[in-house]
This record gives C-alpha cells, structure tokens and sequence, in this order.
C-alpha cells in the first residue's frame, strides 16, 4: 500500500530515493512543486484536520515538515529585503530583541584541552 507521502513524491522521484539520498531538500522540493498536494495541505491546515488517515507513520511526518518548510518559505518570499533580514536568526518572544547564537563565555582553548585530554576535569 503505498503511503501518502509516496503519492505525492510520484513526478519528483522515488520516497525510497529519497530516504536513500537522506535528501530532505529534495523531498522539500518536490513537494513545493506539487501545486496540487500544497494545495490539499492549505485546505486541511485551514479546516484543522490531519491529511492522512488513521495514525501518522515515518512517512507521514516527513510530508508535514516537508509542507511546515514550504509553509515557511511562502511566508518569507512575501516579505521585503528588510524584513526577511529580521527575521532570520532567533528572537525574544516577549520583546523582539535579538537573541545572540554564540555563547560569549565559550573559552576555545580549553574546549580543544578538553576534547583532546578528558582527565583535564
């Protein structure tokens, strides 16, 4: 029986292709591709229900974050240069403010003491 993700990936490849590829870029892809599966996906997203029947395998939770990452780059193309900018990175969910990815306390020298000597603890 073939799962719902494999109806959809059928003019884009193979889902064994892709497992094998270990491409989620690819399968993102195909399914940006798949006007009419983007569509099922908009009109089950607005009416709260899931796409597929009974309870959801591997398969299927490949397809959802597939359309969760289409979803997501829709979004961004409509906004502009500015504000695309914005909102890359992560963000305060209180305030806005930037929140920083890099760890100001993080000491390099001893992290590469430390993953070359383990007994320097």
């Amino acid at each position: 029986m073939k799962t719902l993700l494999s109806n959809y990936l059928h003019g884009a490849g193979t889902l064994q292709a892709v497992r094998a590829a270990g491409d989620f870029e690819a399968l993102c892809l195909a399914v940006r591709e798949d006007r009419a599966g983007r569509l099922r996906w908009k009109l089950h997203r607005r009416l709260g229900l899931a796409p597929w029947t009974g309870a959801p395998g591997r398969d299927e939770y490949l397809y959802a974050l597939a359309q969760f990452q289409a979803d997501l780059e829709e979004a961004m193309e409509n906004l502009c240069p500015a504000c695309r900018e914005r909102t890359d990175g992560a963000r305060c969910r209180a305030c806005g403010a930037a929140i920083p990815t890099e760890n100001p306390d993080f000491d390099e020298s001893r992290f590469e003491e430390l993953k070359h000597d383990g007994s320097a603890l």
